[in-house]
């Protein structure tokens, strides 16, 4: 079962400026979502995004990618 620490580090490594992290939160995130272990994986993520009110929604980080030019 997925715990927020992992969810957590998938965060942190995806997110990081160095490389290596982000290839190595890519390996990790696919692990989560091989299988019988993405549902549980996704239903953590979505029962905890279902408990965020909506100011307390984190600012993504690519958001400025996906805006309209």
């Amino acid at each position: 079962m997925v715990t927020s620490s992992d969810v957590q580090e998938i965060v942190s490594k995806l997110s990081s400026d160095k490389a290596k992290a982000r290839e190595d939160g890519i390996k990790l995130l696919t692990m989560w979502l091989e299988g019988e272990r993405s549902i549980g994986f996704c239903k953590v993520i979505g029962q905890n995004t279902a408990k965020l009110k909506p100011n307390e929604i984190p600012q993504c980080k690519i958001d400025v990618f996906l805006r309209d030019p």
